[in-house]
């Protein structure tokens, strides 16, 4: 059903130069100042406070357009203006731009909301249907039923467990055959909530529209504590870095640093042991220390292939695999049952919930 298990080595890198955005943005709105530029605007893609420092260290902006966040947003920072545009085109802004006397700009900006109200355009959607009709009809087609709602909201994935996120953890934890599975939150892309009824490829690719390639690692048991640590460390924003698991409990306390306590953690309802090396399926990006999960990179963790495939483009990827067991479930007479167990505990909001999860298995309903 699932690929064999495989991990790859990330011994050799390239070597990359980064620098702080701040002092790039800060040279280079002198370049344009030299060459009498009377508007100087800030096209990024980073998260809302790193453009509110933009905005106050950097002298001679105007105007940032910002993107990485999903939401929209219009403030002003140090007579900055910044904006944020929301995501997936259910909003867009127009900006009205007019100099005062002392050839300073100031910005008129007008939210504008896409709705079924909205009319389209006859030429524009002649060219669109030329070109997906046949995406359309590959995009319905259905792959599983499935029998309560799957959850994908970016507010519920990115703050605490869900029944999709547990089921995509599961399969990546079965599929290598290891102790556990750690998946970053901001691998789901939808934002949705998808209702029961029939699940289709289009749906799949809504919310898993990446590549992503499935590794092992080999990892401590403190490094695996600092892990944990990392993915709630952000909370209560919405953090793509906040982790979907299997195999794994803990409790986590918003307020308390560090907020994760070990005795907390059980790995196959085991306690954690520090010096215990465990197999964690994962993301390469996640490997790769992405997301905040630089504590992989460190030397204790061995990311050697436990099979003769090396390359990583050949490792399995996440979306195909999920796909291949969703249409395995569907082809089976079966239907899919998601359910939310008792993995990630918040201690400020569900210190009631005490008992562990029994049931990390996948459960179909027939």
């Amino acid at each position: 059903m699932f690929p064999p298990p495989h991990t790859v080595n990330f011994d050799a890198h390239l070597p990359v130069t980064t620098s702080d955005y701040v002092e790039v943005a800060q040279r280079l709105v002198g370049e344009f100042q030299d060459e009498q530029c009377q508007l100087v605007i800030a096209l990024t893609h980073m998260r809302e406070p790193n453009d509110i420092r933009l905005a106050r260290e950097v002298d001679g902006l105007h105007l940032i357009l910002g993107g990485h966040d999903h939401h929209y947003a219009h403030s002003t920072e140090n007579d900055v203006t910044i904006l944020k545009s929301g995501s997936e085109f259910r909003e867009f802004s127009t900006i009205d731009v007019e100099f005062n006397a002392t050839g300073r700009p100031r910005f008129a900006i007008k939210q504008h909301c896409v709705g079924s109200e909205c009319e389209d355009d006859a030429q524009m959607m002649k060219i669109v249907n030329e070109y997906t009709t046949e995406l359309r009809r590959a995009r319905g087609e259905p792959i599983v039923t499935i029998t309560n709602p799957l959850e994908t909201r970016f507010a519920s994935v990115r703050t605490q467990e869900t029944n999709f996120g547990n089921f995509v953890a599961d399969c990546m934890r079965q599929m290598t055959n290891s102790d556990c599975a750690l998946l970053n939150s901001g691998t789901f892309r939808s934002d949705r909530l998808f209702p029961v009824g029939e699940l289709t490829l289009g749906d799949l690719n809504t919310i898993l529209p990446m590549l992503d390639r499935v590794v092992q690692m080999h990892v401590p048991g403190w490094i695996l504590h600092k892990a944990l640590e990392n993915a709630v460390s952000k909370y209560p924003t919405t953090a793509g870095r906040f982790v979907q698991v299997s195999g794994v409990e803990f409790a986590f306390q918003p307020d308390a640093d560090p907020r994760i306590q070990a005795e907390s953690i059980l790995i196959d309802g085991d306690p954690l042991v520090d010096d215990r090396v465990y197999t964690v399926a994962t993301k390469a990006y996640i490997a790769n220390g992405k997301d905040g999960y630089d504590m992989f990179n460190l030397p204790e963790v061995k990311k050697q292939p436990c099979s003769e495939e090396k390359d990583l483009d050949n490792l399995p990827v996440l979306k195909y695999a999920i796909i291949e067991e969703l249409k395995e479930i569907s082809s089976s007479g079966n239907k899919l049952e998601l359910s939310t167990h008792n993995r990630i505990r918040n201690l400020v909001f569900r210190s009631h919930l005490t008992a562990r999860a029994s049931d990390t298995s996948l459960r179909y309903n027939y």
